[in-house]
């Protein structure tokens, strides 16, 4: 399967056909970047996409697919209520959770729930240097146990920790 990017709108090539999704929605509005788009791990048949503008990952079925299932605002994002230095600028869906990379390389986990603000972002030691003048730009979890964490900038700079979670605090 592979998935498409056209006008403001995604198309989903399965089996010699494509289902436009989200077609209304990037109709309205075309000023919009989408930065990613991911499977969702748990519900077959649907698509998580994250936006630029309004930071925010909607959830779209391919059975009907100009319908927003839900949407999640993000930390930088007005609705929001958070003020953020750094945009969210990929996520990876993880169990019933999600990943968030910032632009600074800062990462969130989050639920993946509807109207649920981010807690502050994941410890790590030692600090990933914001100095160097880097953007983030993916985000990948290894799915080991524990989990491995990399981030790979603008520049092609990989950095990685593993995630550990304790009841006090969540460090990577």
């Amino acid at each position: 399967m592979i998935v498409l990017s056209y006008t403001k709108c995604i198309q989903i090539l399965l089996s010699r056909s494509s289902v436009p999704i989200a077609r209304d929605f990037f109709t309205i509005h075309q000023d919009w970047p989408l930065l990613q788009v991911n499977w969702h791990p748990t519900k077959p048949f649907h698509l998580v996409l994250l936006t630029k503008k309004d930071s925010a990952l909607r959830l779209y079925s391919l059975a009907n697919p100009d319908f927003e299932e839900w949407s999640l605002s993000l930390p930088n994002s007005p609705s929001a209520g958070l003020s953020m230095k750094d945009p969210v600028v990929a996520f990876v869906l993880w169990r019933e959770s999600t990943f968030l990379l910032q632009e600074d390389s800062n990462v969130t986990l989050t639920p993946l729930t509807p109207h649920t603000l981010p807690p502050p972002p994941l410890i790590t030691h030692p600090q990933i240097d914001d100095d160097c003048g880097n953007e983030a730009a993916v985000l990948l979890i290894l799915q080991s146990s524990p989990c491995v964490v990399v981030i790979a900038t603008t520049s092609g700079m990989l950095s990685h920790c593993v995630y550990l979670s304790d009841e006090n605090e969540t460090v990577c």
